[in-house]
């Protein structure tokens, strides 16, 4: 899935005078004389009465909050947290059970975006996803879009948006500076965006070459698999005959050769008298020498012939399926396909049906991976021939 990138910033207490009304008003004696942002918590050091006064206006806030955005829910907050707040607060455990209790954990979506926010003692954090911006017009339309936000959450909890260490008591402003500040990420986003889009329209392209190379890769397998069968079902292994080398022909090109047979040997059977091309691996190729011998079995086969017998060996044991013989080297042939069924349908499969054009987008980087080899194997293969 593409990156998640979000919009973050906080929203803390102001001076009040007594005359103050709403939601602000039921800050009660907790209302701050000045802005607090590097200290929420501000009701740890008190009492248990007075933590529990804070607990219940965070859940008024939180009410009111679930009231008028109802694409939110509340969520548990994790005890793992008393640990964390002992560890880097310095808090006993009382203490930070009691932070535990007032802390208050909102999740969900505001229209089509993500939506957090974290009510604490005198402050509160919100989160909002930016997913789907991609011009300077959608940032407009963003724009408007969180202006009505920030007022409905400035009239729900009472709280002031921060922004750039200064509190901003205007919705408006307050969006100004947010986009202000965050210019520069805005743009590179859009970027990214636009990016990403491009390379959704695209990912079903990524997605059906790489099935038919893993298509590819099983069918060049199993063809090989099924050639070497039927050559080791010809032979008569108890009749073992001599090769004897008269030289050594140059390799053949990776694209010109089967799978596994890129190396041969000229030179005769010294029963039979037959001169022949004996297909061979890299091992018994570098080892051999104009009068080096290897033993082969009859294929009776005219493409093929002679067959080396440690290939033989190697080949069984063999299974015959009517008029079809096989063996192991089948095996490999799922290799290809299990990969392609982790690694590219599985994540499509899983996906929602609303992403998955977004889950194809990212097949895109493996195929560029999978065109990269295929690069150095062609430059390979090229310097071969030419050498």
């Amino acid at each position: 899935m593409p990156a998640q990138y979000t919009l973050r910033f906080q929203m803390v207490a102001e001076a009040r005078t007594p005359a103050a009304t709403g939601a602000a008003a039921e800050e009660g004696s907790t209302a701050l004389a000045a802005p607090v942002l590097d200290a929420p918590w501000i009701v740890d050091d008190a009492d248990v009465a007075a933590s529990e006064a804070q607990r219940a206006r965070n859940a008024a806030r939180s009410e009111r909050l679930l009231a008028a955005l109802p694409g939110l829910a509340a969520v548990r907050p994790d005890y793992g947290l008393v640990e964390r707040f002992v560890a880097e607060d310095g808090l006993d455990e009382a203490a930070a059970l009691r932070r535990l209790r007032r802390l208050v954990l909102l999740r969900g979506s505001w229209g089509e975006r993500a939506l957090e926010i974290d009510l604490v003692d005198a402050a509160a954090w919100v989160q909002i996803g930016l997913d789907g911006l991609l011009n300077k017009a959608d940032r407009a339309d963003f724009a408007h879009q969180l202006e009505a936000l920030i007022a409905t959450l400035m009239d729900a909890t009472g709280l002031q948006p921060a922004i750039g260490g200064e509190v901003l008591t205007d919705a408006e402003a307050a969006v100004t500076r947010l986009l202000l500040h965050n210019a520069q990420a805005f743009s590179e986003l859009e970027r990214h965006n636009r990016s990403a889009r491009r390379e959704a329209r695209f990912g079903w392209l990524g997605f059906a070459v790489l099935t038919l190379a893993a298509l590819a890769a099983s069918y060049a397998i199993v063809a090989e698999s099924l050639q070497r069968s039927a050559l080791a079902a010809r032979v008569d292994a108890d009749h073992v005959l001599t090769f004897e080398t008269r030289s050594l022909p140059p390799p053949k090109s990776l694209f010109d050769s089967g799978l596994f047979a890129d190396y041969a040997l000229d030179g005769r059977v010294l029963e039979t008298g037959e001169q022949t091309r004996l297909a061979v691996y890299r091992g018994e190729f570098i080892m051999a020498g104009p009068g080096a011998r290897f033993p082969v079995l009859a294929t009776g086969a005219a493409v093929q012939p002679y067959l080396l017998r440690n290939t033989y060996k190697n080949s069984l044991p063999l299974l015959r399926l009517g008029p079809v013989t096989v063996n192991w080297l089948l095996l490999p042939a799922l290799l290809p396909l299990g990969l392609w069924l982790w690694f590219v349908a599985r994540p499509v499969w899983r996906a929602p049906a609303g992403q998955r054009i977004d889950a194809m987008a990212m097949t895109l980087p493996m195929l560029r991976l999978l065109g990269k080899v295929a690069l150095v194997l062609i430059v390979i293969a090229a310097i071969r021939v030419w050498l």
